[in-house]
């Protein structure tokens, strides 16, 4: 949960950051949202009430799909156009030992206070271990974050 928010917030902030998306000449864009919201309306005179509700609700996925298609495609975008800064930020390579360990994922709370009717708890430095050291062969990256969930194709 923690991840996933904060993965929103630094996704949040790069885009804030980023004026203009650049395109890539190799991946067209998906469909805008305009052909989704005003599609050209054929004459539904000759369409029974039933066929014409599955066919909106049919549209209304197509919709859904076409937009989260487009949004992909513009995040997509904006972190290829970052892709340098975040690879100098972000180089985890010097995180792992000689032997191809990952250090531990640890987060630390700060004046910790734990009250219960008997008795209260506090300390100066609380630390919680996430998820524990790991032996891996390719050094994590900012893409597995950012990408995940990001659909390829349109």
């Amino acid at each position: 949960m923690k991840k996933s928010i904060l993965t929103l917030l630094f996704v949040n902030g790069v885009l804030c950051g980023q004026a203009a998306v650049a395109q890539s000449p190799s991946e067209s864009a998906p469909p805008d949202m305009g052909s989704y919201l005003s599609p050209s309306q054929p004459s539904s005179s000759d369409v029974s009430e039933t066929r014409r509700q599955l066919l909106e609700e049919a549209g209304r996925t197509l919709g859904f799909r076409g937009g989260k298609a487009q949004r992909a495609w513009e995040l997509r975008q904006t972190l290829d156009a970052v892709a340098k800064n975040l690879d100098a930020l972000y180089d985890f390579r010097t995180l792992i030992s000689r032997q191809g360990w990952l250090p531990p994922v640890i987060s630390e709370a700060q004046d910790v206070a734990h009250i219960t009717p008997n008795q209260i708890r506090t300390a100066t430095h609380v630390y919680e271990i996430l998820s524990p050291e790991r032996f891996v062969s390719n050094p994590p990256s900012w893409r597995s974050w950012l990408n995940a969930g990001l659909s390829t194709s349109a």
